[in-house]
């Protein structure tokens, strides 16, 4: 018992030291997440309220500029309209009204151009506010004024939109001074002069100084080119810049802001971190910027951590007493569980299930009823055994009676499978041959219908080739019927040139003739030349001329009889073996005719062998089929046979293992009873 107890107090141990780490580490992991998240939101709200503070304060301040920039286009406007009827008197009114207006207006001047000047009577009106109010100034109103030299009036000369000059000290005023200046003109491309409107930077630098920042943040106002505007030492404005700062980190930093629209940056000064928020004032091309030293950001996210460690440990502290609590409860119903099983482990079905533990609606109190159920089983269970382990007594002497029946049958059945067995191997070879010849015998028919294939192969191919030779030789009768008309029509023509040949040899006759007169022509004028004398002399080389050409011509004559009796016994030869060809071509026509005629037998002779071929061809077809269905079935019944003689040596084998198996239960029978009656012995172990 006292080993029980130490059991179940290490179970709660376990149960706390188990649970509370992890409940622990699940609240770390929730806090730690909650406070980066938290730091996330608190950071992100600080970095856009500053942002806010700065877009607020450039929105002030440039909408102060642009205030002053609407008063300078609107009297420009006016004057622009009026500049030739307006008096002095009438100048010094509107500006009085314009500067009165606005407590950031200093001054306003208007500045003609050389000529309009001189047109105005040096006409220059210029007004500033005083120790008296506004006053009137006409110091600028000099024949040889140098107004239009200024940095003011070449700025509102260039620019259409006009523009702001840079921040300056007006030592007559002792004052920061920054100018506006506005061009007027005639009309859209002449230039009548320009609108001067002086801020006083005071405003502005009172505003930057005053400005609310939380975590103590300071503000700057600086000039495009880094000159400090507002929110330093008055010894600073105006003429220290960013860059004559020491602090190398707070120069490279902040100085990135005037070459960016808007940022954020981050310096070291005075050994401090710093985080730096910027804008810029568009009119002016000003930037200002907001410094909060980074520890007293932080000073927020440092609170919340403290807070998420403090709720924290307090929710660890309150989960591990509950989970102390909860663990004596488990380890008190549990105590009780083990006493009753404890009980079951003694033999002792007959414990009783009273208190509160075991009424509970959890799931312990599940275990519980399962205990409960245990024992009614369990109390089932032995009583039922006790019956029949009594009955089992009984049963197993029959057993081995019956084992010892089975036994001399099992003997039987065996001798009787082992003669089957021999029965059906001598089929079984029987088959084998018989299989081996339907084998053989199919080859054969195979091998035949592989032939007659092949014949059918060889005489498709003769008839394709007797049926392509048919056409050849038509083709052949044709051509010599063709040959035929032109051997004729050759025998026709050469008749025709013989004729030919007798009219040209007739004339060649002709010409001789004619050669032999003139001749003689010739011989008698070459007389007659020979009688004249002197004066024949030409006639008789005339006559001589005739004679040779008469001479020539006949010799010709002759030639040309030559060549038409051989070209006549050349044509007599080819008629004669045109003729002989003719008969040729005549003979060939009748031998080809009778080709013709065998080659038609011979293709009605190779389709009537094919259509044998054919009809062989599907009988061993047929016979193939037949002997494999035959195959099939003697294959069918070796494998049944084969079959048959494996089952009867299974059930030799089979009933000479159920005859050692008979004898085995036997045995076991024997051992049962023994056993039972053992059991009987061990169940008295338990109290129903």
């Amino acid at each position: 018992m006292l080993r029980m107890n130490f059991q179940f107090k290490r179970l709660a141990s376990e149960i706390v030291s188990t649970v509370i780490p992890i409940v622990v580490l699940l609240l770390i992991i929730i806090s730690g997440t909650g406070y980066f998240f938290s730091k996330s939101m608190v950071e992100h709200e600080i970095n856009k309220g500053m942002d806010l503070v700065v877009s607020d304060s450039t929105t002030t301040i440039n909408n102060m500029l642009i205030v002053q920039e609407s008063i300078a286009k609107s009297t420009a406007k006016m004057i622009e309209e009026n500049s030739q009827k307006m008096t002095e008197k009438e100048y010094q009114t509107l500006l009085t009204k314009q500067v009165s207006h606005q407590p950031e207006t200093f001054a306003m001047g208007v500045w003609f151009e050389p000529a309009d000047y001189q047109a105005h009577k040096n006409l220059a009106p210029y007004v500033f506010k005083g120790s008296d109010g506004v006053q009137f100034n006409r110091n600028y109103q000099e024949e040889k004024s140098t107004n239009w030299e200024t940095e003011w009036y070449q700025l509102g000369k260039s620019k259409k939109e006009g523009g702001w000059t840079a921040p300056y000290l007006d030592k007559t005023a002792n004052k920061s001074m920054v100018t506006f200046a506005y061009p007027m003109y005639k009309n859209e491309s002449e230039l009548l002069g320009v609108i001067t409107v002086d801020v006083d930077l005071s405003s502005i630098q009172k505003l930057v100084s005053d400005m609310k920042i939380d975590y103590k943040g300071k503000a700057v106002l600086v000039a495009k080119d880094g000159t400090y505007l507002g929110g330093v030492n008055n010894e600073k404005l105006l003429v220290s810049k960013i860059s004559d700062e020491k602090d190398a980190s707070y120069v490279e930093q902040v100085s990135k802001m005037l070459t960016k629209n808007k940022g954020t940056a981050k310096f070291n000064k005075n050994s401090k971190e710093y985080d730096f928020y910027f804008d810029s004032i568009e009119g002016a091309d000003w930037k200002l910027g907001i410094s909060v030293e980074n520890r007293l950001l932080a000073e927020k996210p440092r609170q919340l951590l403290i807070l998420f460690c403090t709720v924290s440990i307090v929710g660890i502290i309150i989960v591990s007493l509950l989970i102390m609590s909860f663990s004596k409860r488990i380890t008190k119903v549990l105590k009780h569980y083990s006493q009753t099983v404890h009980q079951f482990s003694e033999g002792n079905l007959n414990n009783s299930f009273e208190g509160d533990v075991f009424v509970r609606k959890d799931e312990l109190g599940a275990i519980g009823d399962s205990i409960k159920v245990a024992q009614s089983e369990l109390h089932n269970i032995v009583s039922s055994f006790q019956t029949t382990a009594s009955k089992v007594g009984d049963d197993s002497q029959n057993l081995s009676a019956f084992s010892e029946e089975l036994a001399a049958t099992s003997e039987t059945v065996a001798q009787s499978a082992s003669d089957i067995a021999i029965d059906i191997g001598e089929q079984y070879q029987k088959l084998a041959n018989t299989e081996k010849t339907v084998v053989d015998f199919s080859k054969k028919v195979n091998r035949m219908t592989t032939v007659i294939g092949e014949l059918k192969d060889e005489s498709q191919l003769i008839n394709d080739r007797s049926m392509a030779s048919q056409e050849d030789i038509k083709q052949l009768v044709l051509s010599s019927e063709a040959l035929d008309l032109s051997v004729k029509e050759l025998i026709k023509r050469a008749a025709i040139v013989g004729e030919y040949i007798h009219k040209v040899d007739n004339m060649a006759v002709l010409i001789n003739n004619i050669s032999e007169q003139t001749n003689l022509l010739a011989l008698n004028a070459a007389i007659e030349a020979a009688r004249a004398g002197e004066a024949g002399k030409g006639f008789s080389v005339v006559a001589e001329e005739i004679r040779k050409l008469a001479e020539q011509s006949n010799r010709s004559a002759g030639d040309i009889q030559e060549i038409l009796q051989t070209i006549l016994e050349e044509n007599n030869l080819m008629l004669g073996a045109t003729q002989s060809v003719e008969q040729e071509i005549v003979t060939q026509s009748s031998h080809i005719s009778t080709t013709l005629s065998t080659f038609d037998i011979i293709l009605s002779s190779v389709g009537n062998v094919d259509r044998k071929i054919v009809t062989t061809t599907d009988l061993a077809t047929t016979v193939s089929s037949d002997i494999e269905v035959v195959n099939q079935d003697v294959l069918g019944i070796k494998l049944l046979s084969e079959k048959l003689s494996e089952t009867s040596e299974e059930i030799a084998a089979s009933a000479e293992e159920m005859s050692a198996s008979t004898e085995e239960v036997s045995s076991a029978a024997i051992r049962l009873s023994e056993l039972t009656v053992t059991m009987n012995g061990k169940l008295t172990y338990f109290k129903l």
